[in-house]
């Protein structure tokens, strides 16, 4: 469990560096993911992450609902206190709402996947033990 808190916060540490670093500390690269905006795939990926590990860290007991919506909560504000830093503290940065929405976004569909292999991974460990639901 010490090690999963360990690997949270890390990956804290670097979302607020790759966040909240001035804009142009970055090179500017155009390619076909300018095209696409590829700024809000980050987004996407960093807060996406950030709500599994948040989730790993929460407990190893069974899926409940809770788990899953605070890992979602917590991710997202997460997100939107980036944002608002960008956008009232940190200079040559600028918080939007497409970079929350996509911060939102990738929290929810990394949890919508972490539970279908959740799920699935508890059905192996039961066949694997032999252990069936009675009807």
């Amino acid at each position: 469990m010490k090690q999963r808190r360990i690997i949270l916060l890390v990956w804290t540490v670097v979302i607020c560096l790759l966040t909240l670093l001035p804009g142009n500390c970055f090179p500017r690269i155009q390619t076909f993911w300018d095209w696409l905006q590829w700024d809000k795939v980050v987004h996407l990926f960093m807060f996406g992450i950030f709500s599994i590990l948040f989730l790993r860290v929460l407990t190893l007991s069974k899926a409940t609902f809770s788990k899953y919506l605070i890992a979602f909560v917590t991710g997202g504000a997460f997100g939107g206190g980036i944002e608002l830093l960008q956008f009232h503290v940190i200079r040559g940065r600028s918080g939007n709402f497409f970079d929350f929405y996509a911060d939102l976004a990738g929290c929810l569909l990394c949890l919508f996947f972490y539970i279908i292999w959740e799920k699935r991974h508890f059905a192996s460990k039961a066949e694997q033990t032999g252990f069936q639901k009675q009807s």
